[in-house]
């Protein structure tokens, strides 16, 4: 009996046993490691940001397409084409789990690009206007490398073909628009001075670039007249060499546009027929450095002469002179660049005697002045800069009666 008992319960626990079996199923999740990549083309050189669904570490590896078979690594790259064309880049990815990915995509380069635009005179378009493309080098020469006529009924421009670089854009009223003499020439995007225009880097040009000229205020008639001369290098009597084509700026004493001329054939220049007051004239030329002369004209001086130089890359109010008499060295600016509160500079003197120096901004308005009492020989002459804004100023060194030198300095990080 305890047989046949044992034998019904063993004969249970394995029906049990079998009625529990659990079957258990292992996957790997499937996972989406499908990439893609963005490109930034600026003429030759290409800039290319790849991109996968994969949660998991990715190799990221590019085919560039190039006749060179070259192969970049990395999930940014950059690489310039041997020239301009059509290229099909590969790029491929493969994340830790080994899901890969092949993505093909053809790009273009190209040499040159395209840079346009539209110019306007208040609200409305240019009638009749030029616009020079102004082009600066590694050597920070610039040079005018496309000028066209403008005056369609959108005030547009184009100028095609135009090569990797940094640019200047200017533009100008011609004699036969119907506002002419109420704008100045204006660089891109809107400023009378080559120092504070916006310069165009390409790479890929932003199109369009949009112009709005500077207005001006013609003065009211008077009896004043203002002359003047850029010459070239030292003016000796009438035979020095006048700079022809060079912009000067009529400005009242805030800076106020109020006209502009042109310098002529010989260098010469006027602004005829204006009222009494006092007026800034400021040479304008791409590329170069120019101090502007501050002048009254009233009924003791009706008439007012002004002598511009054009020399070692910058205009100065004056003429170009060697040392004054009683000076035997004039240095240089120091510090300079500067960023303190006082520049120095050394002279050499044969006599003691009492020296003025003028700190003027590049509209020829005084900022700063000092007067020291040399000893003969070695002296070290200082003027103040606090509180002067960043950017380029002239130091006038002079002995009352005596001609005067300019030295150029540059504040950087000053007050605003």
């Amino acid at each position: 009996m305890k047989r046949i008992l044992s034998l019904v319960v063993l004969t249970c626990l394995a029906a049990f046993m079998q009625a529990q079996t659990i079957s258990v199923h292992v996957s790997v999740p499937q996972v989406n490691c499908e990439n893609n990549f963005t490109f930034n083309a600026a003429f030759l050189t290409v800039s290319f940001r790849g991109t996968t669904n994969s949660p998991y570490p990715t190799t990221y590896t590019w085919h560039m397409g190039d006749p060179a078979g070259t192969t970049l690594n990395g999930q940014n790259v950059t690489f310039t084409y041997p020239a301009a064309g059509s290229y099909n880049v590969t790029l491929v990815t493969v994340d830790s789990l080994n899901c890969q990915w092949t993505r093909t995509t053809e790009i273009y380069t190209a040499a040159t690009c395209d840079v346009n635009g539209f110019v306007y005179m208040g609200i409305h378009p240019v009638d009749h206007g030029w616009i020079d493309l102004i082009k600066l080098d590694s050597n920070n020469n610039m040079t005018i490398v496309q000028g066209k006529e403008i005056g369609d009924s959108v005030g547009s421009y184009h100028f095609g073909v135009v090569s990797p670089g940094s640019y200047y854009l200017k533009s100008r009223l011609l004699p036969s628009s119907s506002r002419y003499g109420h704008f100045m020439p204006t660089y891109y995007d809107s400023s009378l001075t080559w120092e504070n225009a916006q310069l165009i880097v390409l790479g890929q040009a932003q199109n369009p670039y949009i112009i709005h000229l500077v207005e001006c205020t013609p003065e009211a008639p008077g009896n004043g007249n203002i002359q003047g001369f850029i010459s070239q290098g030292l003016k000796v009597s009438n035979s020095a060499t006048g700079v022809p084509g060079v912009e000067v700026m009529f400005l009242d004493p805030n800076s106020n546009p109020l006209g502009y001329t042109i310098t002529d054939t010989t260098g010469n220049f006027s602004f005829a027929n204006i009222a009494y007051g006092t007026y800034i004239i400021k040479p304008e030329k791409t590329g170069v450095a120019s101090t502007g002369a501050q002048k009254t004209v009233d009924n003791g001086h009706s008439t007012v002469y002004l002598p511009f130089t054009l020399s070692n890359g910058q205009i100065l109010y004056g003429i170009n002179v060697n040392l004054p008499s009683d000076f035997t060295y004039i240095g240089d600016i120091f510090p300079n660049p500067a960023s303190g509160t006082v520049v120095k500079l050394k002279v050499n003197c044969l006599k003691g005697m009492n020296v003025e120096l003028s700190l003027c901004n590049t509209l020829g308005q005084t900022m700063a002045q000092s007067e020291t009492m040399t000893e003969p020989g070695a002296n070290i002459l200082e003027i103040s800069i606090a509180g002067l804004k960043e950017g380029l100023y002239f130091l006038k060194v002079e002995s009352p009666g005596d001609k005067a030198v300019i030295r150029r300095l540059t504040i950087i990080g000053g007050s605003w």
